[in-house]
């Protein structure tokens, strides 16, 4: 998933202003919230 989103970060493809958050890709909803929920538990784990 993090190299998809460097590939649509980096990308040159054209996309209209309503696709610029998703790069006009289709993301796996569960999949964003999961890496979302491993990135909380780790800075969590700094903190403390």
């Amino acid at each position: 998933m993090i190299q998809r989103a460097l590939d649509v970060y980096r990308s040159s493809d054209i996309v209209n202003e309503e696709q610029r958050r998703t790069g006009g890709k289709e993301w796996d909803k569960t999949n964003l919230l999961a890496f979302r929920n491993y990135a909380r538990m780790q800075f969590k784990d700094i903190l403390l």
